[in-house]
């Protein structure tokens, strides 16, 4: 059961993502990568930039994703100062580790059952411009500064 949602959840975001990309890049494509977590070395992974849950055909896309749908988790959590004993910076870890194979910047998304999908990415005066102050909050861990946004809706 979990596997199906996960990866019914990854083809979910995948369109999301070119939904919002193709305005920049018309024709592109999102998929779920083919054997995501099965590939043999973090070389080959890197080389194909199949790291991360999602692969596309998009030249300008700088992101390695990694796709979350899980409970037991706090969504009222997800916010500056309260993540502190939270799956979701091992989750961040993951896609971090994975976004560091392929060059990429790791775009964690994630969300429970019945609820929004949320977006962690690396905090830059950039990516804080294009959400909109107001859609997004401050994380700080270990010094390491993200940008939630409050829903993946922002991205359409």
């Amino acid at each position: 059961m979990s596997r199906r949602k996960g990866a019914n959840a990854e083809r979910e975001v995948a369109k999301l993502l070119c939904a919002w990309w193709q305005k920049l890049e018309p024709g592109v494509s999102f998929v779920k990568t083919p054997l995501s977590g099965g590939w043999s070395n973090a070389k080959v992974r890197g080389d194909l930039k199949a790291s991360g849950d999602l692969m596309t055909s998009a030249k300008l896309f700088p992101f390695t994703v990694e796709v979350k749908r899980r409970e037991g988790w706090a969504s009222e959590k997800v916010k500056p100062g309260m993540l502190k004993a939270s799956p979701i910076w091992g989750w961040w870890d993951q896609a971090k580790a994975q976004a560091s194979e392929q060059d990429g910047i790791p775009l964690l998304i994630f969300r429970k059952s019945q609820e929004k999908w949320r977006v962690l990415l690396p905090a830059t005066r950039r990516s804080v411009t294009a959400f909109g102050a107001g859609n997004c909050g401050i994380l700080t861990r270990n010094s390491e500064e993200m940008v939630v946004l409050v829903s993946l809706d922002l991205l359409t």
